[in-house]
């Protein structure tokens, strides 16, 4: 999945507004934070991920382990927050 830039903006947009929804802390990315992750992108496709300010030197490593088990793609990264977006494959039953 590859999203272009004009669709990135239009997330950048909506996802301005959007509180972080999963937040990383001293333990780093786990197995069980992977899963939340993964649970939270298919109830939201958007959401917002925080992490720990003091894990600064490890943030790209993070986030590109967050992309690879997540199958996200990233949407906008400022400080230590990123913003990531997986389209839901599951067809809603509401």
């Amino acid at each position: 999945m590859s999203i272009d830039n004009i669709q990135k903006k239009i997330l950048r947009q909506a996802s301005h507004h959007l509180d972080p929804t999963v937040w990383i802390g001293k333990n780093g990315i786990t197995e069980n934070v992977i899963k939340e992750i993964t649970c939270v992108l298919e109830d939201h496709e958007l959401i917002k991920i925080k992490m720990l300010h003091s894990d600064k030197e490890n943030f790209e490593k993070n986030a590109e382990k967050i992309y690879a088990s997540t199958n996200a793609e990233l949407i906008n990264s400022i400080g230590n927050v990123l913003t990531i977006y997986k389209k839901n494959t599951k067809i809603s039953k509401k």
